[in-house]
Parts: C-alpha cells; structure tokens; sequence
C-alpha cells in the first residue's frame, strides 16, 4: 500500500513539473519576436507564408484554457529490454528423415486415415496398428464421415509407411507426409485390415 501510495505522489509531482514547464514554454513563445522575411520587391505577387508561431498563438488561448485530467495511476509492470538483437538462422521445416524402409517419423504422430465404411473397420485398422513393432499406444482422435484422426506413440522413431505397407492387407496412397503427421488413403478391394 506504501508503494502505491510513492507511485501517486511521483505522479503528482511529475504532473505539477510538466504543468510548470507548459506554463514557462508558453510564456518563452510569447515573448519571443515575431521576424517577418522581407518580400522582394520585383515579385509583387509573392505571397508570405503565415508565420507558425501565430498560428500557435491563435490556438493556444483555448489549449491552454483546457484542464489537465487527471491519470489513476495502473499496475507497475517489469518491461524487458533487449540490448541487441542477433540475427537467428532459420532452418526449413523439418521432415522425415529417409531410412531403409521409407522416411522415420516423429515417437509421438497424427494419422490422418479412411475411408472406412463403419466403425467395425476402424477399430480392425486400430488393431493392425496396435500390432506394429515399437507402437506402444494408438488412440483414436476423431471419427468424422469416413476418416479418422489416430494418434500413434511409439518407443522411439518409426519407419511407418514400411511397417503399414508390410502390415496391410491392401494398399493405401500417401496424400502428406511430415515429421509429425501423415496423411493416407486406404485403397484396394477392402479397406478392413482384418480381411484377406
């Protein structure tokens, strides 16, 4: 409370310094000469340019008749400052680095699947994926129309699209592939991995 109560009066005296020195900047500008620039007179149609600190004049009357309000004052906040920015290289996205059965990906991926014609179908797919070396949890996400979002986690990075295409019964195409993520598409007579 003792603090808030310093933070007021700095800002009552900073208030009064900042009243004084309007009142002192108004009183220099007004007694400070007024210099016209003579016109040449083989130009009579030169026109002078109005002269800035009249018009500051004119506008001061009402500037200065203006109440200062007055600011509560807010929460302190601790601001960071930066002294130097050093420039950061920026690597391009990172993908599934290639190994000798096809790209490793992340221990922890999305699996973007389908189409399914039911739920009965996932879940065979869940099973098959269950099943792969190294998968220690397959979680589906999302059931949306014929497509599921499946979270796989593993022991360590998996050459998945080797291990589903020794794995499936049928053939899917690869529509994305990032470290984290993978999108396919069950293609083939059924797209249950149980059937044969």
């Amino acid at each position: 409370m003792a603090a808030l109560r310093d933070l007021e009066e700095t800002l009552r005296q900073v208030e009064d310094r900042l009243k004084g020195e309007l009142l002192r900047a108004q009183r220099v500008e007004a007694e400070r000469p007024v210099v016209r620039a003579p016109v040449p007179e083989d130009e009579p149609d030169a026109q002078v340019a109005p002269d800035p600190a009249e018009e500051a004049e004119a506008a001061e009357p009402a500037e200065a008749a203006a109440p200062v309000a007055h600011v509560e004052p807010g929460p302190v906040e601790e601001v960071e400052t930066i002294d130097a920015v050093e420039p950061v290289e920026t690597a391009p996205p990172v993908g599934p680095a290639a190994g000798p059965a096809g790209p490793l990906f992340a221990p922890r991926l999305e699996l973007d699947v389908g189409p399914f014609a039911d739920f009965g179908e996932l879940s065979s797919f869940e099973r098959e994926l269950a099943r792969l070396p190294d998968v220690v949890g397959v979680y589906v996400r999302r059931f949306f129309g014929d497509r599921a979002i499946v979270e796989v986690t593993a022991e360590r990075e998996l050459p998945l699209l080797g291990l589903l295409g020794d794995a499936l019964p049928i053939s899917f195409a690869v529509e994305r592939v990032e470290r984290d993520s993978l999108k396919i598409t069950l293609t083939g007579a059924s797209a249950d991995p149980g059937a044969t």
